[in-house]
């Protein structure tokens, strides 16, 4: 489903704006252009916040819908199951 995804900007080593680019069954194609950060908390947990931003020079393309994204969540080791196991806890 996905069609495009590119950074557009490196903010630093954790935060980046990038754009997707989707095709939905039965659907029109959806876009978005975001910041996505990253947070490494001291118990060894990561804070991801997700948020779509305008930006000129990624102008809205005819016949796509933008979508809009606000999204906060935590990635964390789950100590209960096999080590390759992480528990997703998301805020939208």
């Amino acid at each position: 489903m996905m069609k495009e995804k590119r950074v557009i900007d490196q903010i630093d080593k954790d935060t980046s704006v990038n754009y997707w680019r989707f095709k939905m069954p039965m659907m029109s194609d959806r876009d978005n252009v975001m910041v996505i950060a990253l947070k490494e908390l001291e118990d060894g947990s990561d804070f991801v916040m997700c948020k779509t931003v305008e930006r000129e020079d990624e102008p809205e393309v005819p016949g796509v819908v933008r979508m809009f994204v606000f999204t906060r969540g935590m990635v964390t080791a789950n100590k209960e199951s096999p080590e390759d196991t992480i528990d997703y806890t998301e805020i939208s």
